[in-house]
This record gives C-alpha cells, structure tokens and sequence, in this order.
C-alpha cells in the first residue's frame, strides 16, 4: 500500500519549516527592512485578492473563484527557482509528471493518464491562441520556450473542453508572455547558452500596449550512457542476417540529446483592436531512436516550426453586452530524418538506413465571442462559435533507403506510401453556452454545455456544471461535473479510418483557505474514460481500449512564515486503472510531490532550494517486469538584484545538485537499461531591465 507514504509525504510536506520573502522583492531598491517588510505585507495581500484569470471560464475572475482547480505560475518565480523551459515549469503544478518519448518528444502526464504514443491529450495555447498540431495532436515547440520570455503560466487540471473544445482531455495549458517588460538577458549552462529580449510600449493595464520578446537557447547535449538496445536482444537467422548482431550497433554509447529552440512573438492591442504573431521552433536529436536502435551521431535530425497569426476586434454595443471576433492562420511543420538501423542489418545496403519525412498543415480559425452581463454583474451569458478548417498542405512525403518489405538495398532514397491522402482535411463546427450567475456575492454556479462537429469524427458534446462557495473571507469549498473529449489526431484517422474519439466524465470536489501568509488548497477528483485511443503494434492500427478509471487527492500550500522565509509545496496521488485488466496506465506515477524552500539572506538576495519526488512508473500490461523505480531531485538557485548596477540581476545555479540518474519504462525487449535521464548542470544568467 503506497497511501500511508502518501500521507506521510503531505505531513512533512504540511509540517515542514523554511522559505522566501515574496518574489517581487527581488527587484526591490535596497532599503530600510521596516519599508520592504510593510511593502512585502501590502503585494501578498494583493496577490491573493487579485489573482485573475480567464482560462477556465473565458471571463476574468480571481483564480481561487474559478470552477475547478487553476495553477498560475509566474515567470519571475520560475526563474528564481532555476527552471529553464515551460516543459521544466509543469514538473511544479500538482499531479502533472514530465517525461520524453523515445524520440526526445516532450510530454506532460496529468493526473495518471499515462503515456501516448503522438497523441495530445491536453490543450496547449500561448497567448490564448491554440498550438496542438492536429496530426498528432503535439506541440513540442511551447514545451521548450525558455521561461525568460514568460510572464505566467496558467493550468487546468482536468477537463477542459467545455471551453477549449478538442484536446483539452486531460488539462488546459495556457503560455503568457511578457507585456510590460524592457529586459534584456543572457544565459550560459554547463553545455549549452540561451539569450533574448523583450520590448513594450503602452500600458497593458489600460488596454493600449505593443509587446515583442525574442529568445532562443541550444544544448550540446549529455554524456547519457544508453546501455544495450534493441539491437542486443534480435534473434534473427544467419545467414542471410549477421552472425554477430551486436557488432552493428552503436549501443552502448550517448544517447542524441542535443537541441535549440527559438520562440518570437507580437502583440499590438489598442481600443478593442488586437493583432498577435507567434514564431516557435524547436530542433532535436533522436534520443533513443525511433525504432529503439540508438542513433549514432550527436545531431539534430528532429525540425519542428510553428507560426500563426491571429487578429480580433472586440464592440462594446453597451455597458452589458460585448462581441469580439478573431480571425487567426497558423501554419506547422514538421521535418524528420530518423537513423534505422547499421547498414550490414540491411542486407548490403552501403549507408545507414534512414527515414525521412516532412509534413505541413494550415489551420484557419474563424470564432465569434458574444459576453452578456446583467447591471450588478451577477449574471454573465457567454455565447461563442467557432469554424475551423485543417488542410495537410502536402509537402507531405516519405523517404526511406531500403526496401521494407525485404529490407534489402536500393540505389539512393526511394517514397513510401503516405497515410495520409488529400481526404484527410478536417472542418471542424463549435457552438458554446455558459451562464456564469453569482447569488449574493457568495455562491457562484457555472453551467455550461459545447457542441464539436468534425466531418471526419462525428460529433462531441460535452456538459460542465459547477458551484463555488466562499463561505468566507478565508474559506472556499468547490463542485465540479465536468465532461471532455480527444478526437482522433489525423494520424489516427488516416492509420485507423473507424477509430472513434475518446472521452472522459470527471467529477471534483475542491476545498481552498486563504490568509494573508498562509495558503492551502484540497482536491478530490474521480474520472471515467471511454474508448481510450491506443496503438496495438500486433495489427499495427489505433485502437479503443475499452474504459479505464482515474482517482486521486492533490493538497497545495504556501506560507509565508516571515519576511526572510517562504515555504511553497504540493504533494498529489492519483490511482489509475484499466477497467478490463485492472493494471495501471503506462508510464503512470502514484505519487509525487514538490517542496520549495528559499531564504532572504540579504534584502537584494535569495537563495532557493526545490525538491522534487516522483514514485515508480507502471509498465505496459505485458511487461514481465518489475515497477520502474521513481527518483527525486534537488536544485539550487542563488538571486542577486541590483548586481554590480541598479536594474541588473545575477542568477546561478545547480540542477540536479546530487547528480542523480533517473528513467523512465522502456518497452520489453528493448533497452534493458530502460531509458536513463539526468546529469547536473550548472547555469548562470545576467538580466538587465531598462
């Protein structure tokens, strides 16, 4: 039984000692500590009181008031902790674990739900603007935006497609830039460098602002050491396959793990006018291989480039009623050239065998927003359409060396069939109702139902009902019955034509406290799934699995013990189950946990420590082995402001301070070793604000 470690967990989580004075005063003249502690008193209790936002209802409302739970995570903090991507930053949201596919793909585990081979199950949005490419339903570059170029982050844990429609299954991923910032940075790690800028004019709080951040970061890459592949557990005939099979591979060797990226965006927002532009790219190596056969160079052979346009203008026709509509492009592309296999496995092939592919999409998105709000501002009616139109724009092609079916060698490179074919183009039709209606300023009931019509996936309704209490000033109690969908990704279709959308009925139940130095938040949650979309490598196809059952309890908290010490931790469990065979979900974790300690040694000074757990991995339901075993790390992250000038801040740090390795499931008969991640790294970082 892992519950009692559970509960011990959350009381030393609850009990423990340490931490902060809060993160605005980083940037803080120096100053009388009389002033600074007056000062710190007045910006908590503002955070608490103001802390808004708009993802989980699309009107703006405080994030402790909003249905379900909401995490908000500030750049600035994240910073002074020592993460240095958004990917880094989930680890730190309750109930969600990071991991990489096999081919270096970031991915994000909510609550349990396991694991999936390319497809998306949580909706990904930066600046409010959707990013899942709807070939796989990914959207590898936001992952790897550099946390300097954010302003916050904001996250539903849960369902969320009563508002944001496909892909908001198992969560809702929001990524803000920065709107009001004149800074410039640099960093540099133990094997890698980043640098950028944001600019801003305006003032965002009045609604007339232009904003531009730039920034890119490259790694060279670890020295990972993979263990035996594939490769070492073939039994093939010989002749005509080689005696030796093992002298053909490059295992056990570094895995390719080197990777850039590069994230740019616009904003211009005057008198109800607004125009965005978002540029996101991201390259890297193959990591394990794509068919478990460890590459054999340090390079990035893995392109992702993301761009999209969107313009909206809002009318107010009276003080109770406004419209906005939004026009938005976005184009994404995708280039691959995977390492197969040695050449002599391929039967007098003179090169390397290799697979090379390239696909672009257009999405072209019309959605028109109508916001009714009764005179006292009890009642608010949203009503929102949305078109959407997905063309694969066929730069699509396939490449390979060899022949598959008797992977014997051809002269040059030759085109494999596509899965997909100009059929695949998805329209896509969305019609969303919600009443918004607060009773005496206490209880506020959201209700509200979304209708998606796919002309290749049928049709998804999905009802969400909620209720918020503030008993008081310093209590919150939360209800929440909320439905969600994940249609298939065009891979999906085009793989397995009749392969239907999954779907999941979550039920949540959330108890909040609040005071000026101490914050404490509770969830319940229980979720049915249906027709779970899986790849069954026996036919090979997509396939629905039949159901399978999410339950779990997440507990937040933050105090503020003093105007030096701050304490900020989260503990979260979550049992997941298939519903035919009763096995967990792959790649699923029961528990984990954060626990972040800083101290203000000086009034210019902070210093962070943050610690991360994560129980065992599941394995797949045929897997022989044992539960992987899970791992914990440390980082350690010094704060200097006003370094060696007034406006410039100083951050160094270690991740990973204990160097310990961690990995995650490898499939059976692959890499004995599983997949082996972590090394410690230092970095530092200058910033100047102008």
């Amino acid at each position: 039984m892992k519950t009692p470690r559970l509960l011990a967990y959350l009381i030393t989580v609850l009990c423990a000692g340490a931490a902060s004075a809060a993160e605005e005063s980083l940037n803080l003249p120096i100053q009388a500590v009389e002033e600074e502690s007056e000062l710190a008193d007045l910006e908590r209790l503002l955070s608490i009181l103001d802390e808004q936002t708009e993802i989980a209802t699309k009107t703006k409302l405080n994030a402790d008031y909003v249905p379900g739970m909401v995490t908000v995570l500030h750049g600035s903090s994240l910073e002074a902790k020592g993460v240095r991507t958004v990917w880094e930053a989930l680890a730190l949201v309750p109930g969600i674990e990071i991991s990489v596919e096999t081919t270096g793909h970031r991915q994000v585990v909510v609550r349990g739900d396991g694991l999936n081979y390319l497809n998306g199950n949580t909706k990904i949005l930066v600046n409010d603007v959707a990013m899942n490419m709807s070939l796989t339903g990914l959207a590898n570059p936001v992952y790897n935006m550099p946390i300097e170029q954010v302003e916050r982050i904001e996250v539903i844990r849960g369902p969320g497609s009563a508002i944001h429609g496909e892909y908001a299954y198992a969560g809702v991923i929001n990524v803000i830039t920065h709107k009001s910032n004149n800074r410039a940075h640099a960093s540099v790690t133990s094997n890698g460098r980043g640098m950028g800028v944001s600019l801003a004019a305006g003032d965002s709080s009045k609604g007339s602002y232009a904003a531009l951040n730039m920034s890119t970061w490259d790694y060279n890459g670890s020295d990972i050491n993979s263990g035996n592949d594939t490769v070492y557990q073939l039994t093939l005939p010989s002749p005509p396959f080689p005696a030796n099979l093992t002298d053909y591979s490059y295992a056990p060797g570094p895995i390719n793990d080197v990777a850039s990226a590069s994230a740019a965006d616009l904003t211009v927002v005057h008198e109800g006018f607004s125009f965005k532009l978002h540029h996101l790219a991201d390259n890297y190596g193959d990591h394990y291989g794509v068919n478990l056969v460890l590459p054999p160079a340090k390079e990035e052979v893995i392109h992702n480039t993301f761009n999209s346009v969107e313009i909206g203008k809002s009318f107010r026709s009276s003080d109770s009623f406004m419209t906005e509509v939004k026009l938005s492009d976005t184009t994404q592309q995708t280039e691959v050239d995977y390492f197969l296999g040695q050449a002599e496995l391929y039967l007098g092939s003179n090169n390397d065998s290799r697979h090379k592919h390239s696909y672009q999409e257009r999405r072209r998105d019309v959605t028109v927003n109508g916001l009714w709000s009764s005179a006292d501002k009890s009642n608010k009616l949203l009503v929102s359409a949305n078109y959407s139109r997905i063309i694969p724009t066929y730069d699509y092609y396939t490449f390979v060396n060899f022949d598959p079916t008797t992977f014997l060698a051809v002269p040059g490179i030759v085109e494999s069939p596509s899965p997909l074919t100009n059929d695949n183009r998805r329209t896509i039709k969305s019609l969303l109702f919600q009443d918004e209606f607060t009773y005496q300023n206490d209880i506020t009931i959201t209700a509200g139902i979304r209708r998606d019509d796919y002309n290749d996936a049928g049709t998804s309704t999905t009802p969400r009902i909620a209720a918020v209490w503030r008993l008081s000033d310093h209590h919150i109690l939360k209800a929440q019955f909320a439905k969600a969908f994940r249609p298939p990704t065009l891979l999906n279709s085009a793989i397995s034509p009749d392969i239907e959308p999954e779907t999941i009925d979550t039920k949540e139940f959330g108890y909040i406290f609040k005071s000026n130095d101490f914050v404490m938040r509770f969830t319940g949650f229980y979720s049915n799934l249906k027709d779970l979309i899986a790849f069954d490598p026996t036919i090979p196809a997509f396939v629905n699995k039949e159901a399978g059952r999410l339950k779990g309890l997440e507990v937040e908290v933050e105090y503020q013990i003093s105007h030096q010490l701050k304490l900020d931790a989260n503990a979260s469990y979550a049992k997941t189950e298939d519903a035919k065979t009763g096995m967990e979900f792959l790649g699923s974790s029961e528990l984990l946990g954060n626990l972040g300690l800083a101290y203000k040694p000086l009034t210019n000074m902070m210093l962070s420590l943050q610690h991360r757990y994560v129980s065992g991995y599941s394995r797949e339901e045929t897997s022989v082995r044992d539960e992987l075993d899970g791992y914990q790390l440390t980082n350690f992250t010094i704060n200097w402001s006003n370094f060696l000038f007034k406006n410039m801040t100083a951050r160094a740090g270690v991740n990973n301070l204990m160097d310990k390795t961690f990995k995650y499931p490898a499939p059976d008969g692959t890499y004995v070793n599983d997949f082996p991640y972590g090394e410690r790294q230092w970095w530092a970082q200058l910033s100047y604000t102008f």
